[in-house]
């Protein structure tokens, strides 16, 4: 584990971490609980389908869609409550900053 791992395990916070086709690079301890996903099986696999409720993923490609091209987004700098998907299926709220 490296330097940047260690520091995102020891966070109380859950963080994932996407690059610019939507998929999870990056993936700390808490947020694995949270989820109920592994970093290991997370890792590669598309954010939309893996943590969003299948009703909002088309706003979420749309507004991801639009922060890769343009580099701006109405959530940049702010906080919001959404709804996140467990592997389990279940929705849970979570805040999104």
């Amino acid at each position: 584990m490296d330097r940047y791992e260690r520091i995102l395990d020891a966070m109380f916070d859950s963080v994932v971490a996407v690059d610019e086709a939507g998929s999870l690079v990056a993936m700390n301890r808490a947020a694995e609980e949270l989820f109920g996903y592994r970093r290991e099986s997370a890792i590669g696999e598309r954010l939309d389908k893996l943590l969003i409720p299948e009703q909002y993923r088309e706003r979420h490609r749309a507004g991801f869609s639009l922060l890769v091209e343009t580099g701006d987004s109405p959530i940049l700098n702010s906080r919001m409550e959404v709804q996140g998907l467990r592997s389990d299926g279940t929705e849970i709220p979570v805040e999104l900053t």
